[in-house]
């Protein structure tokens, strides 16, 4: 027999994405990270002090990992960047196929054994 466990949760934003995906938590930081592929955006959520940040990149962005410089890197439309959120800095660190325009880097995974890719 299985018996179900409700767990306590919390809204913490009402912040509408269009397409909101891959919760990442930064244990070392505890801040909750999150993206909108559609909008471009990565939102960052910092329990502490129930704050909720936005970065938008401009483009579409697939997937994102954390550095282990504090960063983040992000598979965007047209490239792999480093993102400092606090910064509100990005830098193309990979070009996937510079030549031509129908390439794009934006499906992307992380593990902790295998990095990102």
């Amino acid at each position: 027999m299985n018996k179900r466990t409700e767990l306590p949760y919390e809204l913490v934003s009402d912040h509408i994405c269009l397409c909101g995906e891959g919760p990442l938590w930064d244990s070392l930081h505890k801040h909750l990270y999150w993206i909108d592929i559609v909008q471009g955006e990565i939102n960052c959520y910092l329990p502490e002090n129930k704050q909720i940040r936005h970065f938008n990149t401009g483009q579409k962005i697939g997937a994102i990992a954390l550095s282990e410089s504090g960063n983040l890197i992000a598979a965007l439309k047209d490239g792999i960047y480093k993102i400092d959120f606090a910064g509100a800095t990005m830098v193309k660190l990979f070009d996937p196929d510079p030549i031509s325009p129908t390439t794009d880097s934006m499906t992307g995974n992380a593990t902790l054994r295998e990095g990102f890719g």
